[in-house]
Parts: C-alpha cells; structure tokens; sequence
C-alpha cells in the first residue's frame, strides 16, 4: 500500500519511453489510477505510519533479499542483499551483484536510495534494523 505510487510512477516511466497512441492511452489510466487513489489515500494516513517509527530503528531489506539496483546509464538488474550499514551518515547496503557466466559475483556498497523491491514481492522482505548496533532486531515496545 505504501509503494502503490512508486509503482505507478515506474509504470509512467515504462511508458514514458514509448511513442505512440497505446502508451499515451496507458499513460492516461495511469494518470487516472493515482488520483482514485488520491482521493482515498489520504497523506496523513502515511505520515502517521513514519511518525510511529522507532527512534534508531530503519526497515531495512533483509540479508538474502532480491532487490532491484538502479545504476546511472544502465539497466535495472537484480541483487542480492548481504548487509546494510551506516557510511558517513548514510544508509548503504553490501550487494552481491551475478555477472557472467563463470565469473565471481561482484560485492560492492551501493546507496539504499538506488534499490527498490523487486517486482517478485516472494524474493525480498524488510525488517528492523538498529543503527548504533548495525544488527537486525525487534525495536523495544515504547508503550510500557
């Protein structure tokens, strides 16, 4: 629910890249979609969802998780998630890229901004991490 208008924003992007009456017309459902959704989706719901977030605490992709990888000037393509981590200040996670057959995997840092659930939402899951300990755990219940 909460990705619902990033998906419909790389649907736009899809069609973006198309010249022609269909993906105008696709275009336009799209368009049409979002404000339906608009209309019954109001923004505060969401705000109160990240106003409750944990002090310390981030969702972040689990270790194992296939994760699209948005690179400048290339496609899209899969990842692995070994790890995230804070790097001076920001949220970065250690990937597990395949390339060639009969080559090694590639393991490099890439920002969390360049990654994005996969469209096989069976390959991927979030959980809580803890930022001054860097391990995934359970945030403590403030409502004691």
């Amino acid at each position: 629910y909460l990705e619902f208008s990033h998906i419909l924003g790389r649907l736009a992007s899809a069609a973006s890249g198309e010249v022609d009456s269909a993906s105008d017309e696709f275009r336009t459902v799209i368009d049409k979609v979002g404000d339906m959704v608009a209309s019954f989706a109001a923004a505060t719901a969401v705000d109160e969802v990240f106003d409750q977030l944990p002090s310390g605490y981030e969702q972040v992709f689990t270790e194992g998780s296939i994760v699209l990888l948005h690179q400048r000037g290339q496609m899209a393509k899969d990842v692995e998630i070994l790890e995230p981590s804070v790097i001076d200040g920001n949220l970065m996670y250690r990937v597990k890229v395949e390339t060639s057959p009969g080559q090694n995997p590639i393991r490099h840092w890439v920002p969390a901004a360049s990654l994005e659930p996969s469209a096989d939402a069976d390959k991927w899951d979030y959980a809580w991490w803890n930022r001054a300990t860097e391990i995934y755990e359970e945030p403590p219940d403030d409502t004691e």
